[in-house]
């Protein structure tokens, strides 16, 4: 469902009603309580979709929205590299007939605060990050409706890529995989698009300083 996510479909009415049925609890109960109950990190809400098993502290509207990117994301990433992962049967993956998996684990925490003091983040700065040792993904909301997309999408790509892929690729590559996506966006249709070079802030960046005559590697050098 577009708006709760993951539900029965007999659940539909009741929800409209502002009544959500929580799965944690197995129990009936009003929407904003549900929401106040799983603020906390020793009871947050466990939301699982596809590929993903979201543990989430924030709201759950904003939570079954990033769970829809994270799927999004999920297919993204499979459709450009599919020949990358052709020892695991990515191309499979795409039409959901591959091999099944371990779900894979994302930390979502209601503010920045609550990111900090649970994530073990790698640096005090970071906005979001992947551990593959605790082959887990953490983020954080800006806001009760605000989601730094650019950071969770460009972290689930090394997310995606270290936990699928049969020996992982150069660093280089790695990053730009990340870098390629973190600026994907849902089109009119509702598809997450990669859109044109104007539609990514590094491309447009480097052909500016490559016109006025700055100082860019040449793509011959990168590689």
């Amino acid at each position: 469902n577009p708006t709760w996510g993951f539900i029965p479909r007999g659940y539909i009415g009741q929800y409209e009603t502002g009544q959500i049925y929580d799965f944690g609890k197995q129990m009936w109960r009003p929407l904003e309580e549900a929401n106040l109950s799983h603020e906390s990190v020793d009871d947050p809400w466990h939301l699982v979709s596809e590929n993903f098993h979201l543990v989430t502290t924030a709201n759950l509207k904003l939570s079954t929205d990033v769970l829809k990117r994270l799927e999004a994301v999920y297919l993204q990433v499979f459709r450009k590299y599919d020949l990358f992962f052709k020892g695991t049967q990515g191309a499979m993956k795409i039409f959901g007939m591959g091999p099944t998996t371990q779900k894979l684990l994302v930390h979502f925490y209601k503010d920045r605060d609550q990111f900090m003091q649970f994530s073990e983040p790698p640096v005090e700065w970071a906005a979001g990050f992947y551990d593959g040792g605790r082959h887990a993904s953490f983020f954080y909301a800006d806001g009760p409706q605000s989601v730094d997309y650019t950071t969770l999408q460009h972290e689930l790509v090394h997310q995606i890529l270290g936990e699928n892929s049969p020996g992982g690729g150069p660093s280089w590559l790695a990053e730009g995989a990340a870098v390629y996506l973190e600026d994907a966006f849902f089109d009119e249709d509702q598809r997450l698009s990669i859109g044109s070079i104007s539609d990514h802030r590094w491309g447009v960046s480097y052909l500016r300083n490559l016109r006025a005559g700055g100082d860019e590697h040449s793509f011959k050098e990168m590689l």
